[in-house]
Order: C-alpha cells, then sequence, then structure tokens
C-alpha cells in the first residue's frame, strides 16, 4: 500500500540542510557540497538533525521523521521523500500488505469516490433515513428510528475527509453499529452491498490510525480501508461530549429496561459550551 501526502508550501531548502550537517558535525564543508540535493534533502531523517531555530513542545528535536521512518523499515515498508523550493513536498510511505490476513463479511459503503468496508459483526442495521426523521438536538444530527433517537454523524465528518455534494432530496443512507459506547448511525454517500473480503491488519504499522481496522483486498488490484467501528463510535461520543458537555450523547436501544420496552430514552446533554475540532 502506497500514502502519499503533500503540501504547496515553501518546500525544503537543501542548502539549509547542509549547513546544519556541517553545523553538527556530519559533514565537513567539502562532503556537504558534494552532496545532491536529494541526498541533503534526506538529512530530514538524520536523528537529531533539525533546522528549526528554537526547540519547542513539537519541533526542533530531530526525533520525528527518523522515528517514522525506523518504525516503518522494521515492517519491510519504506518512507521517501521529494521536495522542491518554492512548490511543495511530497512525501511517499511504502507499506507492505502483510500476507497474515483474515476472512470477514463486511458491508461496503461509499464516501466521496473512496470505498470503505464496515464488518458485519458490528451493525446492527442497514437503513435509508427520510430527511423528516432528522433533527437537532443540542447543535448535533439525530435520527429517529421507529421512535427511538439515535445520534448520526457522517463519515466524512469523522474521518475529516472533503464533505461530499448532498442531494436536496431523497433519503440519507447509513448503517447502525454499535460499540461499547452504545449504538451509533453512521451516514454514507451509499450502500454498494455485502460481500466476503480478505482483511490486512496494518495496526502495529501505523499505530494512531485507530478509526482504520485495515485494508481489504478486492480483486483486480483494487483496496478498500476497514473501518473500525467500534472506534467511530467511542469517537463520536468524544466529540459529542466535547462539544455539548454529553452525559449520554447516544444509547443502545436494546439496552432498555426489559420491565418497560416501550420506554423512550432521550439523548441527554447539557448547554455547556465547548470548543473542539472533528476527531
Amino acid at each position: 500500500m502506497i500514502i502519499t501526502i503533500k503540501d504547496d508550501g515553501r518546500g525544503i531548502d537543501p542548502e539549509r540542510l547542509r549547513a546544519k550537517a556541517i553545523e553538527n558535525d556530519l559533514f565537513d564543508t567539502a562532503g556537504a557540497a558534494a552532496l545532491s540535493d536529494q541526498e541533503a534533502v534526506e538529512l530530514i531523517f538524520h536523528p537529531g538533525l533539525s533546522t528549526a531555530e528554537r526547540v519547542s513542545e513539537v519541533s526542533g528535536r530531530g526525533v520525528g521523521l527518523d522515528v517514522v521512518r525506523t518504525r516503518v523499515r522494521e515492517h519491510d515498508g519504506d518512507v521517501m521523500v521529494s521536495s522542491t523550493v518554492g512548490e511543495g513536498t511530497t512525501f511517499q510511505l511504502q507499506i507492505p500488505i502483510r500476507r497474515a490476513v483474515v476472512v470477514i463479511d463486511g458491508l461496503l459503503v461509499e464516501q466521496g469516490e473512496t470505498t470503505f468496508v464496515i464488518p458485519f459483526e458490528h451493525i446492527q442495521e442497514i437503513m435509508q433515513i427520510e430527511r423528516d426523521d432528522m433533527s437537532s438536538v443540542q447543535g448535533r444530527l439525530v435520527a429517529t428510528v421507529r421512535g427511538e433517537p439515535y445520534a448520526a454523524v457522517g463519515l466524512d465528518e469523522l474521518l475529516e475527509l472533503d464533505p461530499s455534494p448532498s442531494a436536496v432530496d431523497g433519503p440519507f443512507q447509513g448503517a447502525l453499529i454499535k460499540g461499547k459506547k452504545g449504538t451509533l448511525l453512521l451516514l454514507v454517500d451509499s450502500v454498494l452491498g455485502q460481500r466476503k473480503v480478505v482483511v490486512n491488519d496494518f495496526s502495529t504499522v501505523l499505530p494512531g490510525s485507530e478509526l482504520i481496522g485495515g485494508v481489504a483486498q478486492l480483486g483486480a488490484g483494487k483496496l478498500a480501508l476497514v473501518l473500525n467501528a467500534p472506534e467511530l463510535v467511542h469517537a463520536s461520543a468524544q466529540c459529542d461530549a466535547a462539544e455539548k458537555g454529553a452525559l449520554r450523547p447516544y444509547h443502545d436501544a436494546h439496552a432498555r429496561d426489559s420491565r418497560d420496552a416501550s420506554r423512550r430514552q432521550s439523548v441527554c446533554c447539557n448547554d455547556s459550551a465547548g470548543a473542539s475540532a472533528p476527531v
């Protein structure tokens, strides 16, 4: 799997890196001058080397990119960089798909132009929600399903994707997904259908990607990211709690008191203000 990250910033100046290499006694003047621009740019991966003018909590120690490359190479992958001054920088992570695989039943959904897989074990129900059944409670979207309220959130919001143009008319599509924190209505652009998929785990390679559980092979060289449904539920809860001080931002309708199955449960929030970017 190849992950490409690029920006259109000022780029990496190889001359600054040559000067830093000399300052840190990595090369003498002649040795630094003999480096090609690409070799000089590669110095950003050298431990302890940084072009930051001062040390802060997040930069200046030279222990960032060298750790990234070391971790990825431990798993037989690699990290490469290319940069042009005044135009921007591109990083490319090459991560091998593991031989250890598992086959699962998954629901294929589409968000924008990207296909995702939701493991069926975490799906309570697949549904279309009419727009009249959607409302806003304390600033958060809530869907009413057979008289029961559920917190609803778009996959694009949870993964911080570019929002898709939504149709003015027509129902929402989504799935009720289950987690330890409750049940969430996950909204997507379209539901493609169910199929068995071969899943490769890469959580050990990218440990910070809690919302993604692996990569599914769809055949013909096509891949899809497998969503970690319990973590999506948890992420939505954290977002709700931070923004609205939620005591119970959503609930599992099946966890009701069996002695009163008809009792309505509500979304409990207070109106304390908070500030939080979407998870």
